[in-house]
C-alpha cells in the first residue's frame, strides 16, 4: 500500500510537533526545579528522573536475564554433545 506525499508530510509534521512539545515540557520541568520553592518545584523533574532510572534498571536487568538464559541454553547444548 502506497502513501501519498501529503500523508508523509502530515506524519512528519505530527512528529515534529510531538518533539517540540516534549522539549517544552522538559524545559518547564527544569524551570520549575530551579525556582525558589525547591521542594515543591523539583518534584516533577525528580519523579521523571526516578522514572527513567527505574526504566533503565528494569531494561538492563531484563537484558541481562535474556543474555544469561541464552548462555545457559548454549551451555546445555554443549553438555549434551
Amino acid at each position: 500500500m502506497r502513501t501519498s506525499a501529503f500523508t508523509k508530510l502530515m506524519i512528519i509534521l505530527l512528529l515534529f510537533i510531538i518533539l517540540l512539545a516534549s522539549i517544552i515540557l522538559i524545559g518547564l520541568m527544569l524551570m520549575a526545579s530551579f525556582s525558589g520553592e525547591e521542594e515543591a518545584a523539583a518534584a516533577p523533574l525528580i519523579s521523571f528522573s526516578e522514572w527513567v532510572e527505574q526504566g533503565a534498571i528494569s531494561f538492563f536487568s531484563a537484558l541481562g536475564n535474556l543474555v544469561d538464559g541464552f548462555f545457559r541454553m548454549i551451555e546445555g547444548f554443549v553438555r549434551k554433545t
